[in-house]
């Protein structure tokens, strides 16, 4: 059961870290606020200060978005970004549409 926990935390603290690159604020803020108290509880010291960096981060990209609005913090660069709006995820393509396009690397 312990190891489980421990994959949990870490895998949980790059899902995070992840959606950060990607620059998803929405998803970011969810998956953050269902499993903040599960990784406080079953983390390591240096993974609680992983935790509180990406609080902190996420707290800044949200006030960015609130600033310049939805989507703002969406990286039309990352692989994910644009996989999304090649599925499509309507939230991620009107975001898309209206900041311009995907801005691909290479192309």
């Amino acid at each position: 059961m312990y190891q489980i926990a421990i994959n949990r935390v870490a895998g949980g603290l790059r899902l995070l870290r992840s959606l950060i690159d990607m620059g998803d604020v929405a998803i970011l803020r969810g998956v953050f606020h269902r499993n903040e108290a599960y990784i406080e509880r079953h983390a390591t010291e240096t993974e609680r200060l992983v935790l509180a960096s990406v609080r902190k981060i996420m707290d800044s990209m949200i006030e960015e978005e609130r600033n310049l609005g939805v989507g703002a913090c969406l990286n039309l660069s990352h692989p994910s970004v644009a996989e999304a709006y090649q599925r499509p995820v309507k939230r991620i393509v009107d975001i898309v549409d209206a900041r311009g396009g995907l801005k691909l690397q290479g192309g």
